[in-house]
């Protein structure tokens, strides 16, 4: 004996199930796909290559002369949809003075 599910053209009620929890599964699956926050380019500065969303990709920063870079100049894309490093930035005065400089 089996049993139809009602409006579906006369498809048997297990196949329905079943198909609307694989349809369920892929909707939670891509649903789950983890981005980071869109970064933009600091003042002054500029992003090196594509700045990507997705797990894995890089950020690399760079500031134009006579400008110095603060925070980090490379930063990743984590599983958890953070970046890793510190916030990229420009700074011109003593207070932004590279890292190079201070060694």
């Amino acid at each position: 004996m089996s049993f139809y599910a009602h409006g579906q053209n006369d498809v048997p009620v297990d196949q329905v199930y079943f198909r609307t929890l694989k349809d369920s599964l892929i909707y939670l699956l891509t649903s789950l796909v983890v981005e980071c926050p869109k970064l933009q380019k600091p003042w002054n500065g500029q992003i090196i290559g594509t700045c990507e969303t997705n797990v894995g990709d890089q950020c690399v920063f760079e500031c134009r002369d006579p400008y110095n870079l603060v925070g980090s100049r490379v930063r990743v894309c984590q599983e958890n949809g953070t970046w890793t490093g510190e916030t990229s930035a420009c700074g011109k005065n003593q207070y932004y003075r590279s890292v190079n400089e201070l060694r």
